[in-house]
């Protein structure tokens, strides 16, 4: 008996009725080939190639962090306070790897 969801739905209190493409065990084995496909790539960068990759990561979450704080709010029904914080520790976890 497969338990897999055919489709995930917005858990918050707040409107239920976005749904989200259809996902499942399936979808794995591509994203896996994927990351493999993309890693030759990586390993051929310097360390200030990747530096440089990491910190324009760390600006695009941070110049969009209010934005991804309202969706996983939406998403997991978490005050918006703590989706705040839970994205500032992502961006700290950045500057810790820069330091």
């Amino acid at each position: 008996m497969n338990s897999e969801p055919s489709v995930w739905r917005r858990r918050s209190p707040g409107d239920l009725s976005f749904v989200m493409p259809e996902v499942s065990v399936g979808n794995v084995p591509a994203a896996v080939e994927r990351s493999l496909c993309a890693f030759p790539g990586w390993q051929r960068l310097s360390f200030a190639e990747r530096k440089a990759a990491l910190a324009a990561c760390r600006e695009r979450l941070k110049a969009k962090q209010e934005d991804l704080a309202q969706l996983i709010a939406l998403e997991v029904g978490k005050p918006l306070r703590e989706a705040r914080l839970e994205l500032g520790a992502v961006i700290a976890k950045f500057d810790l790897s820069f330091s």
